[in-house]
């Protein structure tokens, strides 16, 4: 099982991924119904979990080219973690085991502001797999790359060796600067907890129809050209967003029509994700221009 571990994760590698961790099912048994590697692939015994990380330089500059953090943070990035899982998959299948890649960002789920879940938790599978820990805004930090990185996962039936569980220094010292960016108030001061493999973990509280706002690109600060002030309440409505939309539209008509169309045109993007640009834990850069 080792040495077949070990090919897995150096093909892995070979098709481009910078991390990959293996988690057995298992751990990831505490995950809502719906959510479980089983219910994707009847018998899966594995979850292989890959990485891609973002350069930096897209993140030091984002105030100057938001549209680059788009494309190389997003669209070209969930590609690549695609194309790995589907090479990888089709790895595991000529080996003799059906194996399920999941799909690695969020589509039809981003219509439904109050949701925002995807069909698979793919950092709760990272955490599971050892690549790091979670830091207090709900985003994943690894000790290489911290949180520029992002995740896809494949569930197989093969029976994989599971890495240990990151036990290293903290990655995340709540320094509460996620909370103090975010552009919607989004990131709350209250936490909640969650128990994965075996072990509680503890992070912020969050409105998702406000993070919704910002992933849009319409309030101030988040890489659109919108700019339509966030609604001063604590929790945030879908009218607020429908409303937000139409004074967009009303100030803005052609540029704003443009951005909807970029963000849509080569695959779904995100905007702000100034969470993730201000954290520092386990980055080591030459200079920060945020």
């Amino acid at each position: 099982m080792e040495d077949f571990s070990t090919r897995v994760k150096n093909k892995a590698l070979e098709y481009g991924a910078d991390l990959v961790g293996i988690t057995s099912v298992d751990r990831l048994k505490t995950a809502p119904k719906g959510f479980r590697p089983e219910d994707y692939l009847e018998g899966a015994r594995s979850v292989i979990v890959i990485a891609s990380h973002l350069p930096y330089s897209i993140i030091d500059s984002w105030e100057f080219s938001p549209f680059s953090y788009l494309y190389y943070g997003y669209v070209l990035i969930n590609k690549e973690l695609g194309r790995i899982s589907f090479y990888l998959s089709k790895f595991l299948e000529k080996e003799g085991y059906r194996t399920f890649p999941v799909v690695p960002t969020v589509y039809m789920q981003d219509f439904d502001y109050e949701r925002l879940d995807g069909v698979f938790s793919h950092l709760h599978a990272a955490y599971a797999a050892g690549l790091g820990e979670f830091g207090f805004s709900n985003c994943f930090i690894t000790p290489q790359y911290g949180t520029r990185v992002r995740f896809c996962s494949i569930i197989t039936e093969a029976e994989l060796k599971p890495d240990k569980i990151y036990e290293g220094e903290p990655l995340c010292d709540r320094c509460m600067e996620c909370y103090k960016i975010c552009p919607t108030r989004a990131i709350k001061k209250e936490t909640r907890k969650c128990v994965v493999a075996d072990r509680e973990i503890e992070y912020a509280k969050y409105d998702k129809v406000a993070c919704f706002y910002s992933i849009l690109g319409l309030a101030p600060g988040t890489g659109g050209i919108a700019n339509i002030k966030p609604p001063n309440k604590e929790k945030f409505s879908t009218r607020d967003i429908t409303r937000a939309r139409a004074k967009a539209i009303l100030k803005h008509r052609e540029q704003y029509i443009y951005q909807v169309f970029a963000q849509f045109v080569e695959d779904w993007a995100d905007f702000c994700g100034r969470c993730l640009h201000i954290c520092d834990k386990g980055v080591q850069r030459s200079r920060r221009r945020i």
